[in-house]
């Protein structure tokens, strides 16, 4: 399995940026599938340069089934374009054209499982990014899949993730797509403020995801990651962090946050941005989760459906 791309960087905001090579999972989370095969050469992007996901051009030639897909999907803190797909029926080989966004505020760099499935048989890849993508860059990869002979693009999917992750599907054969699992953050309208001794919590929303954008983390099946988005005061000199932060919803459900924002709070002034992440079951009720602040001295609640 190798991965080959060309490096050229961008000495100035409008000249051309990094290539690296890619792969659709995350480091931490993601292990190998053995027995496939896949290329991928893949172009970086900086950040701040005006850009867009598409993906770099497919071969063509006679025997070759092309055609574009255009899906976009979500994981692991990236935001990734299904372009298109390049079917070579004489040498059984798929390509699939991908461009990628890092969403995060760091440079972060895939490595997931990816499978193809198409009348009951299934091809696995192995898609790795050795360097990693900016923080808000962007890259292109072409990832090969050697498939069988039933291989019927008609009815082929593309799975992103392990079996055990929340995996995004993209149907390949073009049309509607019905069947498309895109993992798109749902936002939830939290909004309100709650004290904890000198701190103040102003929350200014809140979403259900199937990952940790800036963990660069995919949730496990049946399972999601809440994400409060909020800002913090101080009437001293004060910290906020994740680690103060639980959520309380029906149920019986009680959950520690397990990341999220640590920042230093001066008496007088505010610190935007600040968020906190939790795992939850997948089909928790968002309307009745209750934020609390506890850090061990001072205690504070917010009911997030206000």
């Amino acid at each position: 399995m190798g991965h080959h791309g060309r490096v050229r960087r961008r000495p100035h905001p409008l000249a051309v940026a990094a290539a690296a090579s890619l792969v659709l999972a995350a480091p931490a989370l993601t292990a190998c599938t053995g027995g496939g095969h896949s290329r991928a050469a893949a172009t970086t992007t900086a950040p701040g340069v005006a850009t867009s996901d598409a993906a770099p051009p497919i071969g063509r030639g006679p025997g070759h089934d092309i055609r574009t897909v255009g899906a976009v999907v979500y994981f692991a803190g990236f935001r990734l374009r299904v372009a298109g797909v390049d079917f070579d029926r004489p040498h059984g080989r798929l390509a699939v054209s991908v461009g990628v966004v890092n969403a995060a505020a760091a440079p972060g760099t895939l490595d997931a499982a990816a499978m193809i499935e198409s009348h009951g048989a299934s091809a696995p890849a192995d898609v790795r990014l050795a360097d990693p993508v900016p923080a808000d860059g962007s890259a292109a990869t072409t990832a090969s899949f050697a498939v069988p002979d039933t291989f019927n693009l008609d009815d082929a999917t593309l799975s992103i993730g392990r079996p055990d992750h929340a995996r995004a599907v993209v149907p390949l054969g073009g049309g509607d797509r019905p069947g498309l699992v895109d993992l798109a953050p749902q936002p939830v309208p939290a909004r309100g403020t709650l004290r904890a001794g000198a701190v103040a919590v102003s929350v200014d929303g809140a979403e259900l995801r199937a990952d940790d954008v800036d963990g660069h983390r995919q949730a496990d099946t049946g399972s999601r990651f809440f994400v409060v988005h909020a800002g913090a005061s101080a009437d001293r000199d004060a910290v906020f962090t994740w680690e103060a932060c639980r959520l309380q919803g029906p149920d019986g459900l009680r959950v520690a946050a397990t990341g999220g924002s640590v920042q230093a709070l001066s008496a007088g002034h505010s610190a935007a941005v600040l968020t906190a992440v939790f795992a939850v079951p997948a089909d928790v009720r968002t309307a009745s989760l209750t934020l609390v602040y506890d850090d061990g001295t001072n205690r504070g609640q917010l009911a997030l459906s206000q």
